[in-house]
């Protein structure tokens, strides 16, 4: 990870970080047999495949949770993401639930894939300070973010601005992740937009823009997870730009969340989905309560994650 990205997590002087895998290992190990030793999987995505290394990996990783278990450590793992059909790489993971004294899982994907043993919470970023939709400070900013390793169809594209502007919206981009300048920018010059680009600036300074940028928008337009839940946490809409057929934000939003409208990719125009416009002009409905809803969901997960010993 990048200095100025783990600067932004603003540990306390109580951390070490450790970023040599190895070092760490033995770290572990040495921890382990002084009965100090407790493992916190972190959250995000987790491919079940089963190619040679993933499956090595996972068993080095059994052996870890073996040892603290025998030594009286907690195993725990939060706001896994599992997709993937490889049988031993299922198998082995069902393990790491087995032994795991709390197991939790952010989307239904995931919850149907492992069936027994999870618990199902909302995403951890449901649980970042938010702002409340209902404001007299009007909201004129659509902000469109997209990740850079999906190519957006222009003339889609075109239509979704020429529909926003009719509706006297300002649309905008927003790269909240710094490889996605090069779209971004590329969009922003054909349309005559602007664009809030990443540059030279630290995590940090970006966020903070992004952040600003989304109190700002009445909605975000995205096919980046994180960025449709920021863009939720801001009191904007979500909207989801769908390019193919992914269930990764459907699965992880709409349980917690609701419904909300999407945008598909090559399939867009203002007469066949004048439903999502309207329902991106009518707004969602109960959208603070929703959130709350959210929020209030990964505060018990929090919770239960401390108390698990």
């Amino acid at each position: 990870m990048p200095k100025t990205y783990i600067e932004h997590f603003n540990f306390s002087t109580h951390v070490t970080l450790v970023p040599n895998s190895i070092a760490f290992q033995f770290k572990l190990l040495w921890e382990a047999l002084n009965r100090r030793a407790d493992l916190v999987y972190a959250p995000g995505p987790h491919r079940l495949d089963d190619d040679p290394k993933a499956v090595a990996k996972t068993i080095l990783m059994l052996a870890n949770i073996a040892l603290i278990r025998a030594t009286g450590g907690v195993i725990q793992t939060a706001g896994r993401a599992l997709r993937g059909n490889g049988r031993l790489s299922w198998m082995l993971e069902r393990q790491i639930v087995r032994l795991s004294q709390l197991y939790v899982v952010r989307d239904s994907a995931s919850l149907a894939l492992m069936k027994n043993g999870v618990l199902h919470a909302p995403d951890l970023a449901f649980g970042m300070e938010r702002t409340a939709r209902s404001s007299n400070q009007p909201r004129k900013l659509i902000a469109l973010s997209f990740r850079n390793d999906t190519k957006i169809d222009v003339d889609t594209f075109e239509r979704l601005i020429r529909s926003l502007k009719f509706h006297n919206f300002s649309p905008v981009l927003v790269s909240q992740v710094r490889r996605d300048d090069v779209q971004h920018e590329e969009l922003a010059t054909k349309f005559g937009l602007e664009a809030f680009l990443w540059g030279q600036k630290s995590h940090t300074d970006q966020q903070s823009v992004v952040d600003s940028v989304y109190r700002r928008s009445f909605a975000v337009v995205s096919n980046r997870l994180h960025g449709l839940i920021f863009g939720i946490m801001a009191g904007a809409i979500p909207v989801e730009y769908r390019i193919g057929a992914s269930d990764k934000i459907s699965s992880t939003v709409t349980p917690w969340f609701g419904s909300y409208p999407i945008i598909n990719d090559q399939e867009y125009t203002p007469g066949a989905n004048t439903e999502t416009i309207q329902s991106l002009i009518e707004g969602v409905k109960d959208f603070d309560q929703r959130v709350d809803s959210a929020r209030t969901s990964v505060r018990h997960t929090l919770t239960a994650l401390t108390r698990v010993s």
